[in-house]
């Protein structure tokens, strides 16, 4: 419920008015469902780079213990070098630096193309240049204070988040 609550209702909520914020007096008929569904586009690709470097993690960190885990078991039914997999340590298939590198990367990746998706998104329902940048600015800032949120929860240890 608190999961619920807080990381899915109130970043709903605070999107639904800043997305009826950005757009107030620029269409004919704004209203909430309207414009969120509008800028719900722009954070497809935020969400998809904090996804991804989220289990960059999993994928490249703790697939290590998965082969270690999975030469044992092929070597305990074939009985084949039983004494070298036992014998062995856990596999670290990446570089810790390199790991936190393609979590950046990720995580700037989806911020960028959320700025773009915004940024053109406004230009569409806006008239001037001026317009589109009032209009996109408030989806924006929220993008970055998302992303900063979720860098925080990347740093905490993993134990701690599940």
């Amino acid at each position: 419920m608190i999961y619920v609550a807080f990381g899915v209702g109130l970043p709903l909520l605070v999107l639904s008015a800043l997305s009826l914020l950005s757009s107030r007096g620029e269409w004919t008929r704004p209203h909430i469902a309207a414009a969120l569904r509008t800028y719900a586009y722009a954070f497809l690709p935020l969400g998809l780079g904090l996804h991804a470097a989220h289990n960059f993690h999993h994928l490249f960190g703790e697939s290590g213990a998965l082969l270690t885990g999975l030469r044992s078991w092929v070597a305990t039914l074939t009985g084949w070098g039983l004494t070298a997999a036992a014998s062995a340590g856990a596999d670290t298939p990446i570089n810790s630096n390199v790991l936190f590198f393609l979590q950046w990367l990720a995580l700037t990746a989806g911020l960028y193309l959320a700025w773009r998706v915004s940024a053109h998104l406004a230009r569409h329902h806006a008239g001037g240049h001026a317009r589109a940048v009032r209009m996109a600015l408030p989806i924006q800032v929220f993008a970055l204070a998302y992303t900063v949120m979720n860098v925080l929860l990347l740093a905490a240890p993993m134990a701690h988040r599940h």
